[in-house]
């Protein structure tokens, strides 16, 4: 019997429910007889986590195809399983039996991200399952700039906490849906399509998720956070972390899932900081962040080694150094020296060209929600590698900006990851400054030009 014709019965006999794609992984790679931690080193994930999720699988299909399935005897019982579907009997079809639902069955990953080929972030994963299922942390967030993998690093995180659950719902805000929405959303598949009749009242709805958080476990995941936030240049007095006009309802959802008791947990991820936690947060409250970092040496390795270079350890520590250990960007250049070097990273390097295309866009794209103070900020620090302290920014600013507004540029543009305090000294990423010496020098090139 083939994996293709098992999945397609098994979509029909689940339906309306599906297997997901790491449901799917383990399903396929049992079916060639493959161990968990054979499935591990192929698809770069922990093997006792993959036995968690298998378990949970087995349990389900033995509960839906009425006979015990385990990883041993998967496909003498799901081929027998088959045959009677062809030929079901009197009794399958006058009784069919009805049972509890098991946790892997009320979840909705929406969009979700293909994670089969997520690799590193091990502390990370770690820290964060801390995090949510030994702290119980009720609101967490994943910071950093675009590209460096905010996304990928939630979705590996609830897929190896859902088993913690008793429902996991995944949505991303890259569209700005508007608040009532999402809560209408939400609330039809924590209370089976019981939607308030009060759909237009944000307080209302709000209460109504409070309810069912406290009395349900639920780990509810929210991507693109920032997409609903104004830009500086956008907002009166030059504040990040401001919502979008009409939005403001999201603000009070964050704080209301912050600040009220639920045994629930909000996981959301964002290239800036929202205002008004930093009280709230620590090791010891229910309220959390993690600013993500770059890759690190081994990671960036992996990187180019899934896209066929290699390279000297020399070499990809200098690519992990001028891209910052940004993923996104990495991949970007590794497409760019396989297609345009043949391969070759070191010609790639000697051309001491790290900004084009789409690593121009995605660096752009964060800058343009700056306000002008910050610009400033920026482009001063942009001439100096080694960064400055407050004190020498402020003489090289000649004191043009007044210190509290410098100061709070400068919190600002650390809650959207472009600026580092490397021993109270001030400094761009590697991959912003690169971004700037590339501006500096093309202007250069084109006054002599002109």
């Amino acid at each position: 019997m083939r994996i293709e014709d098992v999945l397609a019965f098994l979509d029909k006999i689940l339906s309306p429910k599906s297997l997901n794609p790491i449901q799917t992984l383990i399903l396929q790679q049992v079916w060639e007889q493959k161990t968990y931690a054979q499935i591990a080193e192929q698809a770069g994930y922990n093997p006792d986590y993959l036995k968690a999720i298998g378990s949970q699988l087995w349990k389900w299909l033995s509960l839906e195809l009425g006979e015990p399935i385990s990883k041993r005897n998967v496909r003498c019982a799901i081929a027998a399983a088959f045959c009677r579907g062809q030929h079901p009997t009197p009794e399958k079809i006058d009784s069919p039996k009805v049972v509890h639902l098991p946790l892997s069955q009320h979840q909705d990953w929406g969009e979700i991200l293909d994670t089969s080929y997520f690799f590193g972030r091990a502390n990370e994963l770690e820290r964060l399952e801390q995090w949510i299922s030994r702290d119980r942390c009720r609101l967490v967030s994943i910071l950093g700039m675009g590209g460096m993998g905010k996304t990928a690093l939630a979705m590996r995180c609830a897929e190896k906490l859902q088993g913690e659950f008793d429902y996991l719902i995944s949505r991303s805000l890259r569209n700005a849906p508007p608040i009532n929405q999402l809560l209408c959303d939400w609330l039809a598949l924590l209370q089976r399509d019981r939607v308030p009749d009060n759909t237009e009242d944000t307080h209302h709805l709000i209460a109504c998720l409070m309810n069912t958080l406290r009395s349900t476990r639920c780990l509810l995941v929210l991507d693109n956070w920032d997409s609903l936030l104004c830009a500086d240049t956008q907002t009166e007095d030059a504040r990040s972390g401001r919502y979008l006009k009409g939005y403001e309802g999201y603000g009070q959802l964050l704080r209301t899932l912050a600040e009220q008791r639920h045994q629930s947990c909000l996981l959301l991820t964002s290239r800036e900081k929202f205002v008004g936690f930093a009280a709230k947060e620590g090791e010891g409250l229910p309220i959390r962040s993690l600013s993500l970092k770059g890759l690190g040496l081994a990671e960036v390795q992996h990187v180019f080694r899934v896209k066929g270079l290699l390279g000297s350890e020399l070499t990809y520590g200098q690519l992990m150094q001028s891209y910052s250990g940004n993923p996104l960007a990495l991949k970007i250049a590794a497409t760019t020296i396989q297609e345009l070097f043949d391969g070759n990273i070191e010609q790639f390097l000697a051309q001491d060209i790290f900004i084009f295309g789409e690593i121009c866009d995605l660096i752009e794209q964060q800058l343009a929600r700056l306000s002008p103070v910050e610009a400033i900020a920026l482009q001063t620090l942009s001439t100096q590698s080694p960064g400055f302290s407050f004190g020498q920014l402020q003489d090289k600013l000649q004191d043009s900006i007044p210190a509290p507004q410098l100061l709070e540029a400068l919190d600002r543009l650390q809650g959207r990851s472009l600026l580092e305090n490397r021993r109270n000294r001030f400094a761009l990423p590697k991959l912003l400054f690169a971004y700037f010496n590339t501006l500096n020098r093309q202007s250069r090139e084109g006054a002599i030009a002109g």
